[in-house]
């Protein structure tokens, strides 16, 4: 599968509200992969954007996080071709 050249990141806060970034390609799809799963070993998340500001958003201040396009090569622990009912 090719990479594409942006990933759209929604970030759903715990009080509902929600932020969207589109992030350049990072590497290849196992470099995405492996990089979402490293992120769950830290307590923030820290993005910087093309103006070149820092931003750190706590993880206990985030709901969910969605990836889209899908990253085909992701964690061991995944299900695949769920329909939300």
């Amino acid at each position: 599968m090719q990479t594409p050249d942006f990933y759209t990141l929604i970030i759903t806060y715990t009080n509902n509200t929600q932020q969207t970034y589109k992030v350049p390609k990072q590497g290849d799809i196992n470099t995405l992969a492996k990089r979402i799963d490293e992120f769950r070993q830290y307590k923030e998340m820290a993005i910087r954007t093309k103006e070149n500001k820092l931003i750190l958003i706590p993880f206990n201040n985030i709901l969910r996080l969605e990836v889209e396009p899908f990253p085909e090569v992701y964690a061991k622990n995944m299900l695949h071709g769920a329909i939300l009912v």
